[in-house]
């Protein structure tokens, strides 16, 4: 459960303060992330029970997404 808001911490935090092909390599998560999010929204609004089930179970893969980008790019510096 705390992988969704590391992830959201790490996106923010990567989409700001990097530049150049390293942000837009951390800013491709958010091509998965944000449809999920709207559909988690529009099943919220239709009263599914299971509405964050694929959000919770995605926002790991795109938190150790990042996680490794972060290690490449302090690599490469």
């Amino acid at each position: 459960m705390m992988s969704l808001p590391g992830y959201g911490v790490l996106q923010w935090h990567a989409a700001r303060n990097w530049q150049g092909g390293w942000r837009i390599a951390a800013l491709a998560p958010l091509a998965i992330m944000a449809p999920l999010v709207i559909h988690a929204a529009l099943a919220f609004m239709a009263q599914s029970n299971l509405w964050p089930l694929l959000v919770i179970l995605t926002a790991p893969l795109a938190l150790l997404y990042l996680i490794v980008l972060s290690g490449a790019r302090a690599l490469a510096r």
